[in-house]
């Protein structure tokens, strides 16, 4: 039986429940019978990779590194997979160095499957994909129940790192700017304007709500982070239910302010001091 996490509500309330439950549950899926299996095999396993081919030649060990950079939908594109790690990243002209998917130019990167020098049999390297995997296993669950969760779980842990190489990186990063837009409350048809005006624009909504326009400042900072994970569910949850644009910021603070009893007044009067 796959693992199913306890998510007894959705939105903020289903975000904090999972924060303090997150430890018990993420070691109850990392327990389940077919994680474990996974891992095994990877471990066993990963050391003898040597090349792009010996890796997609092995459907197990692929399943476990794809997954674990969050690619796992990409296991059927052998030729295309293999064609990124084969190249590498870092020469100029070869296709992964003109991607803007980072998962692939990390795992390319981690693996160095295109030197004679593979890091496969690194134990730091296998210790990542490992922790990975569990972390992307786990919050694909979580998306099974709840998208929006999935997603704020997976900006609070990858955020800090992809917020250091600046808004053009956050941008171009599909579930991190889908938090993003939401959380500055941007309109849906931002991403059709000039690039350099979408990133004014993220930079101007970051300074009203967080006082600085430097993405380093802030998602270095947990609390900024978490501030902007809250708006998000908050506002995803009122632009996703049954409410009117005329009270759809009340209904907002209500869904915050039940969401938060228990934590602390001060996050309602804090998360909305910038209005929607």
């Amino acid at each position: 039986m796959s693992f199913t996490p306890a998510i007894p509500v959705s939105g903020l309330g289903g975000l904090r429940f999972l924060e303090r439950t997150g430890e018990a549950q993420r070691a109850a899926h990392a327990a389940s019978p077919e994680i474990q299996r996974d891992i095994a095999y990877f471990k066993e396993n990963i050391g003898a990779v040597q090349n792009a081919d010996d890796l997609i030649s092995d459907r197990k060990l692929l399943k476990v590194v794809l997954g674990s950079y969050g690619l796992g939908d990409e296991i059927d594109k052998k030729a295309f997979v293999k064609r990124i790690l084969d190249e590498g990243v870092d020469t100029p002209g070869t296709l992964g160095s003109r991607l803007n998917n980072q998962a692939y130019k990390s795992m390319a990167k981690d693996l160095k499957l295109d030197t004679d020098f593979p890091r496969t049999g690194w134990d730091s390297v296998q210790d990542k994909i490992v922790s990975n995997y569990l972390d992307q296993g786990f919050e694909i669950a979580v998306g099974e129940q709840s998208e929006s969760l999935r997603l704020a779980l997976d900006f609070k842990r990858r955020v800090g790192e992809v917020g250091e190489r600046g808004w053009f990186a956050l941008m171009g990063d599909t579930p991190n700017r889908t938090v993003l837009e939401t959380a500055f409350n941007l309109p849906s048809d931002v991403a059709s304007l000039d690039i350099d005006r979408q990133k004014e624009l993220f930079e101007d909504r970051a300074f009203k709500l967080l006082g600085t326009r430097d993405p380093a400042e802030i998602f270095s900072d947990p609390a900024k982070i978490d501030k902007l994970v809250s708006r998000y569910l908050v506002i995803d949850a009122a632009q996703n239910g049954a409410i009117g644009s005329n009270v759809r910021g009340a209904t907002a603070l209500t869904l915050l302010s039940n969401a938060t009893a228990g934590f602390g007044g001060g996050a309602t009067q804090s998360l909305f001091q910038s209005s929607f």
